[in-house]
């Protein structure tokens, strides 16, 4: 006779707590911010509170019964899955209206839902799905862009929908491809991008690019013997418009009328730079002198067009309350 097991004999009861604790302090935070003292009561469910709690409940009554599926299922179904929530995202970009500066709720009778929420599930298993289907020892660098894309796409399109924060959500998909195995050094590149980004608020934008630029120099110089040595006669080549490229960008960001066309000459010279090369494009030497470039560039232009152009207002007002250098205490996007 076949001996059935209990749904609980191999979850992971560490991933399990987490879940609740989180789910407890959620109901009590919004219980805190919604509290008075003459009407509210824990388990009113006329209340914000009481309807969060609701929502608990069948959050984990869905939960324990997706423990009955068999996992062929889920294995069996993610692409139409994945398929079917990318094209709600698509259909939300279009027929969403307008709420708190984003379109990305969708309302079905009475009720409202987030269709970025339920697809971070559909994306987390399509990725699932791929990876498990490549061998380890035969990953290649199409299959990381494979994956990436997968991340990407979803990724996209929210931000389509004016809904920056939960599209950067998606980028701790880039966690997953790091433990099964993946080279995902892009990583370390996001992570410098986004510290350059958080310093160009609080710093002047020329001292972040003098800090760049003297690590570069040093790189450059530590390296200069292993950079011949690596392209032979193209590395004094590669030097000279490397340098070339540098004190063009830094003359650049000095005169404002000079600031666009000092960043195309920079950007010509670089080209000639890797043009220098281009026979050793497999060397990874030369890989942190094109990520100053693009780091140098990103905070001269980049922090700008993000916080006035790419961000609506009300969610570059949030990013600069974040990181206290403005005072929002009207401010209720929290907790309604």
């Amino acid at each position: 006779m076949r001996e059935k097991k209990s749904i609980m004999q191999n979850i992971d009861r560490l991933t399990l707590g987490l879940y609740l604790s989180l789910l407890l302090t959620g109901f009590l935070t919004v219980f805190a911010v919604s509290y008075n003292a003459d009407t509210s009561k824990l388990f009113d469910l006329s209340q914000t509170h009481g309807r969060q709690l609701i929502w608990m409940l069948i959050s984990l009554f869905l939960g324990f019964s997706l423990l009955t599926f068999d996992s062929n299922f889920f294995t069996k179904f993610s692409i139409p899955i994945y398929v079917f929530m990318i094209m709600v995202l698509g259909i939300t970009v279009v027929l969403a209206r307008e709420i708190n500066g984003a379109r990305s709720w969708l309302q079905v009778g009475p009720i409202q839902f987030q269709p970025a929420e339920f697809a971070k599930t559909a994306t987390a298993l399509m990725l699932a799905k791929y990876i498990s289907a490549i061998h380890p020892l035969a990953r290649k660098f199409r299959d990381k862009l494979i994956a990436l894309f997968l991340i990407g796409l979803p990724m996209g399109i929210i931000i389509l929908q004016q809904d920056a924060g939960s599209a950067l959500v998606y980028i701790s998909f880039v966690i997953v491809l790091f433990r099964e195995g993946f080279k995902v050094n892009e990583v370390i590149v996001v992570i410098l991008f986004a510290l350059c980004f958080l310093l160009s608020l609080l710093m002047d934008h020329m001292t972040i690019v003098y800090i760049l630029s003297g690590g570069i120099i040093l790189y450059v110089g530590s390296n200069s013997m292993k950079l011949l040595r690596k392209f032979k006669f193209n590395g004094s080549g590669f030097l000279f418009f490397f340098l070339l490229s540098v004190i063009s960008l830094l003359v650049s960001v000095q005169n404002e009328n000079l600031k666009y066309i000092g960043a195309g000459i920079s950007a010509v010279l670089l080209f000639a730079a890797w043009w220098m090369v281009r026979a050793q494009r497999h060397s990874q030497v030369w890989m942190p002198i094109f990520v100053y470039i693009f780091l140098t560039t990103f905070v001269i232009y980049g922090t700008d067009f993000i916080m006035h152009d790419a961000l609506e207002p009300h969610q570059s007002q949030r990013v600069l309350t974040l990181i206290g250098l403005s005072d929002d205490p009207d401010a209720n996007y929290n907790v309604e």
